[in-house]
């Protein structure tokens, strides 16, 4: 089949296996998507967080379905909040949402990792330390909490040793998934499917570090109804299987942005006591605990636009 051909946007490599993908109009249209984003990511800081907050509050306003996910989410989780609070707390989700999105060009499309370390500070830090100290495999227990690729960027720069930063991933549209594996090899070691159980517990087992964002809804017999912000959430039981199985410390991990300027606070919470317990139910309880600790310094940051509560309980109607 000779040698891969490879396209480069800020020298980041987005590679063809064969020669048939350069017939497929789905890869040109793909490619001619990726170019304003590439574009908006060659602007100065200030400028792209103006454009992703303009985006958040517009984009979700001509794509009312996701405004209404966002709307339905935040009055099931705040429902303490009155009308008028809910509403401001939707809008200025919404512009984070945005920013989140305008960050996460930065990160695919920018040789950004110094422009980004330059400027992070750590808390708790002496957690991640002590858990590399431990000689145990790691579970970063991450959520859809400001941007997601630039998370990863964050953590990647912690001193780890020998241990290698696996990042997990949901799989989509083979485009895509070339495309995200060639943008976020650049700070991970290596990337897998969520669904790979069988390689994530290989490197857990090899002493490795796993990202691991488990906010997404799940299904059958790998997932527990537990409270998620005091709603019933179909939650991944995955993560206490995977520290049952592989003796893995679990760490929560977060980052907040400083007055959208462009500074970074990463955050490392103490590793998960006592986890896994025999009680599964309790387990996946304490993980939604451990995010909504994460999301409770600044709601907004969070990705309410998630169907979080689509599958239900005992038949109950969906919320959307």
């Amino acid at each position: 089949m000779g040698k891969p051909l490879v396209l480069r946007l800020s020298g980041y490599p987005i590679m063809s296996t064969n020669l048939r993908d350069l017939a497929n109009p789905k890869y040109w249209l793909f490619l001619l998507a990726l170019l304003p984003f590439w574009l908006v990511a060659q602007l100065p800081y200030g400028w792209q967080i103006s454009i992703g907050k303009v985006y958040g509050r517009f984009g979700t306003k001509v794509y009312k379905k996701s405004r209404k996910v966002i709307a339905t989410n935040i009055k099931l989780c705040f429902p303490k909040l009155s009308e008028l609070e809910q509403q401001s707390l939707i809008d200025r989700s919404a512009e984070q949402l945005g920013i989140s999105i305008a960050e996460t060009f930065l990160v695919w499309f920018r040789n950004n990792k110094k422009f980004i370390q330059d400027r992070v500070t750590v808390d708790g830090l002496e957690h991640f330390n002590e858990a590399i100290q431990s000689g145990r495999p790691i579970v970063l227990l991450s959520c859809h909490y400001g941007c997601v690729d630039l998370n990863g960027v964050l953590l990647s720069s912690l001193e780890r040793g020998e241990k290698k930063f696996v990042a997990t991933f949901r799989q989509t549209d083979d485009f895509v998934n070339r495309f995200l594996t060639s943008v976020r090899s650049q700070y991970c070691d290596l990337l897998l499917p969520s669904i790979d159980q069988r390689n994530i517990v290989k490197n857990l087992k090899n002493k490795n570090i796993i990202w691991y964002a488990p906010d997404i809804e799940v299904k059958g017999k790998n997932s527990e109804f537990v409270d998620f912000m005091g709603v019933k959430a179909s939650t991944t039981v995955a993560i206490s299987r995977l520290a049952k199985i592989t003796d893995a410390l679990v760490l929560p991990v977060a980052h907040y942005r400083e007055d959208e300027s462009p500074a970074y606070r990463l955050k490392v919470f103490p590793a998960l006591d006592q986890y896994p317990s025999a009680d599964l139910s309790r387990d996946t309880r304490r993980i939604n605990e451990a995010i909504e600790q994460i999301i409770a310094p600044d709601p907004t940051f969070y990705w309410w636009v998630i169907k979080r509560f689509k599958r239900r309980p005992d038949g109950e109607k969906s919320p959307y």
